[in-house]
């Protein structure tokens, strides 16, 4: 089924009941309600992803159980803030604790911890807060 406004919030049929129903003072809240859902709908249509709406950077690393891993800032002119771990490739090791600081040399420094603790690589995939 296409997803429309009319499907999802008919702000007219909204009035209407409430006028019935005698209620009043919710009118200016029913047209912001749908405007809202208007442009809910217009996102979902264009696929918006996380980082349209965020200001952050979905990056993937290979990651070793407990192993510090030093990789460049990807956007060197900010400050990264927070970072999360979102995935892993492997169902069987995901992360179980994230740690991350800057280097001297600005650098980021990233060690994960991974459950059964895998002596290989794992790819982990992470959010980047700016």
């Amino acid at each position: 089924m296409k997803i429309t406004t009319s499907r999802l919030f008919d702000t007219k049929a909204v009035i209407a009941a409430l006028t019935a129903a005698k209620v009043s003072g919710l009118d200016d809240f029913v047209e912001n309600l749908g405007d809202l859902s208007d442009q809910v709908v217009r996102i979902l249509r264009r696929r918006v992803s996380l980082g349209d709406n965020i200001d952050c950077l979905v990056q993937s690393y290979s990651m070793v159980h407990d192993v510090a891993l030093t990789v460049q800032n990807p956007d060197p002119k900010r400050l990264v803030q927070h970072i999360l771990a979102t995935r892993t490739l492997s169902f069987a090791n995901p992360v179980t604790a994230l740690a991350w600081s800057y280097t001297a040399q600005g650098d980021i420094q990233l060690k994960a911890q991974l459950l059964g603790a895998p002596s290989s690589a794992v790819m982990v995939s992470m959010v980047m807060y700016y």
